[in-house]
């Protein structure tokens, strides 16, 4: 998600619904790995839990109603993380650390999930400490509920995506 203003994440967010609406049948599981750039816990819902809660502001509860849409939810707010304290991103300066970064998966798939944690390990190769990596581990042998039916896929021309001006027209 964009470092932006309330209106620019606001357009962003409504944006990326558009899209997945369009690209995925609602059969179809969405994984998201995303740098939502901001912070979730305020405020709790079968999407978000309590784990980790950060001051969410107002533009949180954009990723919040995404994954409530969506019906996603991010593990790393349920589960205690394995080690350390589920921070994924520290300020230019480094005084100030969040988890801003987060693996979001069907709510489906919440019982299936073993642990949820902050690689500390994987190197990102940027100058300074800026994102670390969130991790989930899911037991795939675990009993999930079931979709509502079979994936239905969505054809599209791969050439739509290597052309920029031709994936607007996908898009639309």
């Amino acid at each position: 998600a964009p470092h932006a203003l309330h209106a620019e994440k606001e357009a962003w967010w409504a944006e990326t619904a558009r899209v997945i609406s369009r690209c995925f049948g609602c059969d179809c599981p969405l994984v998201c790995c995303i740098d939502a750039n901001d912070p979730l816990g305020a405020s709790c819902s079968p999407a978000v839990g309590p784990v980790g809660a950060n001051d969410q502001p107002y533009s949180s509860e954009l990723f919040h109603h995404f994954m409530l849409k969506f019906h996603l939810c991010a593990p790393s707010t349920f589960i205690e993380p394995v080690s350390g304290n589920g921070e994924t991103w520290v300020s230019s300066n480094g005084a100030f650390r969040k988890r801003h970064d987060y693996v979001v998966v069907p709510q489906r798939w919440k019982l299936a999930v073993t642990s949820a944690f902050v690689d500390q390990d994987i190197d990102l190769a940027i100058e300074r400490e800026d994102h670390a990596v969130a991790c989930v581990v899911l037991d795939a042998s675990a009993s999930v509920a079931p979709s509502s039916g079979h994936w239905v896929r969505r054809p599209y021309d791969r050439a739509l995506f290597e052309d920029p001006l031709r994936r607007e027209t996908f898009l639309q």
